[in-house]
């Protein structure tokens, strides 16, 4: 697994911005919730990796994220289209604690600098055995769950510096608060 070094300023910028993540409902609580898609407009994102499951698998959660991106206003990119952010998803299917089969589900997501900005994970119970319990419904839920987390992260972060015309970044966002040039 490649690492990104940290700069001294952006590692205290993170360390600054850490608690707020806190602060935030997962993925896995969002997928069960109804309501609008959160909205990021003019934001790309590439996903750079998706892992763990199988071709099929892939390919309908790949098709989910394009589709619940155009609901937000969010464009999925290749990595060649110079996505603002870059995601590499990693996917699981195993039994729970309580003996439920679940699917589990997490997404890294870095920005232009590879600095990773976000992780989003979450479970979705399923019925069956195999991959093939992953249906497109449950693609889609993922889908919708992970970019609303998303978006209302970019969202979330870019209000929290006033007059920030655009969604930043954490290391920029936490470096505005405390005053870093």
């Amino acid at each position: 697994m490649a690492t990104f070094p940290l700069s001294r300023r952006s590692a205290l910028a993170l360390l600054m911005v850490l608690p707020l993540a806190a602060c935030t409902e997962t993925a896995g609580e969002l997928a069960g919730t109804a309501g609008p898609p959160r909205k990021a407009p003019g934001i790309t994102l590439s996903l750079a990796s998706l892992s763990g499951a199988p071709e099929s698998t892939i390919s309908a959660l790949s098709s989910a994220l394009v589709s619940e991106a155009q609901k937000r206003d969010m464009l999925i990119v290749g990595v060649d289209g110079k996505p603002r952010y870059q995601a590499r998803g990693y996917l699981a299917l195993a039994n729970s604690e309580g003996g439920r089969r679940e699917l589990s589900y997490v997404f890294d997501v870095y920005d232009q600098s590879r600095a990773r900005t976000q992780r989003i994970a979450g479970t979705v119970p399923v019925t069956g055995a195999d991959w093939e319990a992953v249906t497109p419904e449950i693609a889609t839920r993922v889908a919708a769950a992970t970019l609303d987390e998303f978006a209302g992260f970019i969202v979330d972060t870019t209000t929290l510096v006033a007059g920030t015309s655009g969604p930043s970044s954490p290391a920029r966002t936490a470096a505005a608060l405390i005053g870093a040039r």
